[in-house]
């Protein structure tokens, strides 16, 4: 699915297992009172420390002396991921959900947790299954985009969409969001739906606009790409002419363009960030609505935003 899945396998990485250790406690959710409750601060000190081994004996005996209680499983399942021991952790999951108050928050947090394991094993139909509990338990921007990124590598792209528009509706001002709604309808060959969000991820990230030399047909302009920096140049073109315009990143270095044809109004007539599964950005044959003055705006996309780009553009027809 081209882009789609190196995105989703990055912001994988980037969400691995181990990452669980940043929040050993879940919502606040009423217990029973426990028996030996300095176990359970001992073993969150050790587990904030990495010290899994210790967490995993402090949380054990706590559950030894508390059998029902609920969060001794969550804080041991997670010292279970801490030592990359997902079946642990799945076990002691389970066991958590099975004694979970009447919490939703709580009951979100767990499911949650299951669905991000069942993620990275790849077992992505049980990873929905878990974040849609979540979902209908505490319903978050989070848990939308998680379910998102997992109908999209199973190619369900119209529920990704759905997840992904409910997601927006809560965080307008997200770019990432609406990069992942422009590759979705990207994939499902929707190009002009596409064409906005990737404009609206590239205003969301801007820190500074360079305006430069108007591009004259077949003769590049060398451009050193920065985070959030928009590179903008005009276009001088002629009614129902065909052009292509393309942004292309130096070999070797780490930038994705992304590559944006706006008309003289401002307004969005095309886009594109990768092209024939490369980082490359192409608008190919375009035909120009009228006569006047175009711009066309490069950025970069999630793949890399420092290194040089070459952007020109070609009279095709």
């Amino acid at each position: 699915m081209r882009k789609f899945i190196l995105v989703v396998l990055i912001i994988m990485l980037l969400a691995a297992i181990p990452a669980y250790a940043q929040q050993p406690t879940p919502t606040e959710q009423p217990q029973p009172v426990a028996l030996a409750p300095e176990l359970m601060d001992t073993g969150v000190n050790a587990f904030e420390a990495r010290d899994y081994d210790k967490a995993l004996l402090d949380f054990s005996l706590f559950i030894l002396l508390n059998p029902t209680y609920s969060q001794g499983y969550y804080l041991r399942a997670l010292s279970h991921l801490g030592r990359d021991d997902a079946d642990s952790a799945l076990a002691d999951i389970q066991q958590a959900i099975d004694l979970m108050p009447d919490n939703p928050q709580y009951g979100a947090v767990l499911y949650n947790l299951r669905g991000d394991i069942y993620s990275n094993l790849e077992r992505y139909e049980e990873a929905i299954a878990d974040y849609t509990e979540a979902i209908d338990l505490n319903p978050s921007v989070e848990l939308y985009f998680s379910r998102a990124q997992l109908y999209g590598l199973i190619e369900d792209y119209e529920n990704a969409l759905d997840d992904l528009d409910a997601a927006i509706a809560e965080a307008p001002d997200d770019p990432v969001l609406f990069i992942y709604r422009a590759i979705i309808n990207t994939e499902m060959d929707d190009e002009e739906a596409a064409a906005p969000d990737y404009y609206r991820f590239m205003q969301l990230i801007e820190t500074d606009r360079i305006e430069h030399d108007a591009l004259v047909d077949s003769e590049p302009q060398f451009v050193r790409m920065n985070q959030g920096v928009i590179h903008q140049f005009e276009l001088e073109g002629e009614r129902n002419q065909v052009v292509s315009i393309v942004a292309q990143g130096r070999p070797g270095d780490n930038v994705d363009p992304l590559l944006v044809l706006l008309d003289e109004d401002g307004d969005v007539l095309a886009a594109n960030d990768d092209y024939d599964q490369r980082a490359d950005s192409v608008i190919i044959d375009f035909q120009l609505p009228s006569t006047g003055t175009y711009f066309v705006l490069v950025s970069h996309s999630l793949g890399g935003f420092q290194g040089e780009v070459a952007v020109a553009y070609q009279v095709t027809k």
